[in-house]
């Protein structure tokens, strides 16, 4: 896969990393998941 967009988070590195890394918080982000 390939991606080239990009988006600015409008919260700190630690709390990004730790909604990537929850099963949960994928689940509310990836269509049909």
């Amino acid at each position: 896969m390939k991606m080239s967009d990009s988006r600015e988070i409008a919260a700190d590195r630690a709390t990004v990393w730790a909604a990537l890394l929850s099963p949960e918080a994928l689940k509310e982000c990836v269509p049909g998941a």
